[in-house]
């Protein structure tokens, strides 16, 4: 039953995306921005609504995110037996990781496109392919066609990976 749920879910997940892309490329041909919001007609009630809220989304989320972040890192280092210096060494590390954030963030933020893909390319696919392949593969110790399958995976994800990788930075102005 799993396999036929995640087949579904994935199936529609795709089909929305296609269907948006779609959509908006029909809708605005070669003049489709990067940023969805950025079709939007300037001035309008949809113009102006949808790019706010967008922003209180990222700003809600944010420290979600960061959160998680920080619970990941802060395992691994040995932090002060004293309280507060802990938690001032913390809090500072944790503005660190912020302020990176945002300077990587406007840095790059003329070069959206490349940006998303180069850290697409860079990590998505490592995450998509990769990991899950090589996961298997150590966890499972599949043999024969389930084992070709993961290592046939694993290297196509490091292809993609590579090629696009290669093709964001070639492509940076």
């Amino acid at each position: 039953a799993m396999p036929k749920l995640l087949i579904g879910i994935t199936a529609a997940i795709l089909t929305l995306y296609i269907a948006f892309g779609l959509l908006f490329y029909n809708a605005f041909g070669t003049e489709t921005a990067d940023l969805a919001t950025l079709n939007l007609p300037q001035g309008s009630a949809a113009g102006v609504i949808f790019p706010t809220l967008f922003s209180v989304v990222g700003s809600v989320t944010m420290p979600l995110n960061a959160f998680i972040i920080f619970q990941t890192y802060e395992l691994q280092y040995q932090w002060s037996e004293n309280y507060l210096v802990r938690e001032w060494k913390k809090n500072s590390v944790r503005i660190l990781v912020v302020l990176v954030t945002f300077f990587v963030t406007w840095l790059g933020g003329e070069q959206l496109k490349n940006f998303l893909a180069l850290v697409g390319g860079l990590l998505g696919c490592n995450l998509a392919f990769c990991v899950p392949a090589a996961l298997h593969l150590a966890i499972c110790k599949p043999v024969g066609l389930a084992k070709a399958m993961d290592i046939v995976t694993f290297v196509v994800g490091l292809a993609i990976m590579i090629i696009s990788t290669y093709q964001s930075l070639a492509t940076w102005k």
